[in-house]
């Protein structure tokens, strides 16, 4: 599936949305690789943005949740838990 913007999802679809294993490629370059579930990253996934970052872990409606790491490319990690897209801990 294409998007008019350039994005694309390459993957599972259930019902007319994202559910299962898939890929979403971002028209920047950001790519999340992992579980849908109702059109949106639920699950475990990883993504990496178009700078190299990463970030590799659990999902819940598109946002970082649960256990995590995220590398950025200077070098620095996180290894912990994130809540709704927030590092806690």
């Amino acid at each position: 599936m294409v998007w008019l913007d350039g994005a694309q999802y390459n993957g599972e679809w259930n019902m007319g949305q994202a559910c299962g294993k898939g890929e979403f490629i971002h028209v920047g370059g950001d790519v999340y690789n992992g579980d849908w579930y109702n059109g949106k990253a639920n699950g475990f996934g990883d993504y990496i943005n178009q700078k190299g970052a990463k970030y590799v872990g659990t999902w819940k409606d598109d946002q970082q949740h649960g256990r995590g790491l995220e590398k950025w490319t200077e070098g620095a990690s996180y290894d912990g838990n994130y809540v709704m897209g927030k590092k806690e801990g």
